[in-house]
């Protein structure tokens, strides 16, 4: 079970990868996460949804706005699709950790 809701993770890139990498962290973390992609710089809209926001090249990076207090940003360099997915695989078990944690202590 998810921890408390889909984790809202917001895909930035200049290019494809952000909707190929959406894709894929929406097969690989059904229920887990609602991602989303955008091409950079992302809309203001875009970034008061996302709980997370990755960007995926350095120009998607230089180029983000201001992110709301409640949103957090990690920069994953341009890497091929096995290594985008060991990423995505990591972000879920993260998720999975927390959620344990809140079980644990509830």
């Amino acid at each position: 079970m998810p921890y408390k809701r889909p984790a809202r993770v917001l895909f930035v890139a200049t290019d494809t990868a952000a909707a190929d990498i959406g894709a894929r962290a929406a097969r690989l973390g059904a229920g887990w996460i609602e991602p989303r992609a955008a091409l950079a710089p992302p809309q203001a809209t875009a970034l008061a949804w996302a709980d997370l926001v990755v960007s995926l090249d350095q120009d998607a990076r230089d180029t983000l706005p201001p992110l709301p207090p409640i949103a957090r940003h990690v920069h994953w360099p341009p890497a091929s699709a096995t290594e985008r997915e060991q990423r995505i695989r990591g972000m879920l078990g993260g998720l999975r950790l927390l959620s344990r944690i809140e079980e644990d202590t509830a």
